[in-house]
Parts: structure tokens; sequence; C-alpha cells
């Protein structure tokens, strides 16, 4: 629900290649501000729009991925004079037609494999630094965030182990709660949505995890 711009690191320079490109990374993660509120579409869409008119971007495109397609789908049904195009990475879905708290959703979720859900933690070898951590990504899930985006995730010790999740606690969960559903007819500039699933390291073979 929130991560910083360097996770697109492997992806902005070959880009910058032809274009300027630019990384927003959302309040209340990474080096942005960590305020207690402001986590609805409406303000994380200003926020945005902020950034644009700040550096004098000329109809940039927007590019987001998961939950950012809020932000995107906000700033261009809304101002729509302001977006040259608008890139959905895995961001085109509708959240409120699988609500957190309705039963089946969770019921569905509560038959996930642990890598999906997160719930396999890390062992302390793994814990202690970056690369470790890494490690136990790349054992998990089948890859590994750059080491720049978990720098910015995660604090940094004084001997230069990993230390605690740097993200405001309410961030994702004010994030999560204050979905409303999105309005695609208001948007006229070009679209490109990318869909992509991630393979699990170990294929599932109950229907309901497929």
């Amino acid at each position: 629900a929130g991560r910083p711009a360097a996770t697109c690191e492997g992806v902005g320079p070959k880009r910058a290649a032809r274009c300027p490109v630019y990384g927003v990374t959302r309040r209340g993660f990474g080096a942005s501000a960590h305020p207690a509120s402001g986590y609805d579409d409406q303000r994380l869409a200003a926020d945005v729009l902020a950034v644009i008119d700040g550096m004098q971007l000329d109809r940039p495109v927007l590019a987001g991925h998961s939950a950012a397609g809020n932000e995107l789908t906000t700033v261009a049904s809304q101002q729509p004079h302001v977006t040259g195009g608008l890139i959905y990475l895995d961001g085109v879905f509708d959240p409120t037609d699988m609500p957190s708290d309705d039963a089946q959703t969770r019921a569905l979720f509560d038959r996930m494999p642990a890598w999906v859900k997160g719930g396999e933690q890390p062992a302390a070898s793994e814990s202690r630094t970056f690369d470790g951590y890494r490690a136990f990504q790349q054992r998990t899930m089948g890859y590994a965030f750059p080491e720049s985006e978990l720098r910015q995730l995660f604090a940094t010790n004084a001997d230069g182990s990993r230390g605690p999740y740097l993200a405001s606690p309410d961030a994702s969960r004010q994030m999560g709660e204050r979905q409303v559903r999105r309005d695609y007819t208001r948007i006229h500039a070009p679209i490109v949505a990318l869909f992509a699933g991630e393979p699990p390291p170990h294929p599932p073979t109950d229907p309901a995890e497929r």
C-alpha cells in the first residue's frame, strides 16, 4: 500500500534516456513526511498535483503501481488538463469490490499461502542485515527489493544493521479504510494498463489460492 520511489530504480534510469523521470514517494513512507492524517485519495492526489506544480511539469505522464492507481485516477478525472497520459502497473482495480471487512474476502485471504500473506518471518541471521533480509525475500518470494528501497523502509542502526520499520503505523490502514469507488469515465488522457502475476516459489494447488 506504500513503497518509496526507490522501488522503481531498475526502471527509471532506462526511461530517463528518452525523457526526464521523477520518483514520488507517498506521504507516510520513505523519506517523505509522516503526518498522522491525510491518507484519503483526495489528499494523496493533491500531493501529486503539488509535485507537478512545484516542479512546473508540463502534462507529465503519470505511472503508478497497485494502490497508486488511486492517485492516478483521482488526478486524471478531476484535473484532466494536468496529465498527458497514465500508466497503471497492476493498478486498475476497484478496491471497494473486495473490502477487507468482507467475510468472503477475509476467508479467501486466510487460505492464502504464507508467502502471499507475509506471515513467514525472517530468521535472526536474515533479519540483522540488509543483505540478509534481501536473501530472505528472495527465498520466500522469488525476488528481493532493491537495497536502496529497504534503506528507506527501515532505519539503519549505528553498526550498519537493519533497524525498525519506518513507515507511519496508520498510513496503510487509513489508506485502506478510506478507499472510494473509482470513476474512470471522466479520464480522457491516453492509458496504458499493464498486468503481471508474480510467480510464487511454490505454485499453489488449492483452486481458491490460484
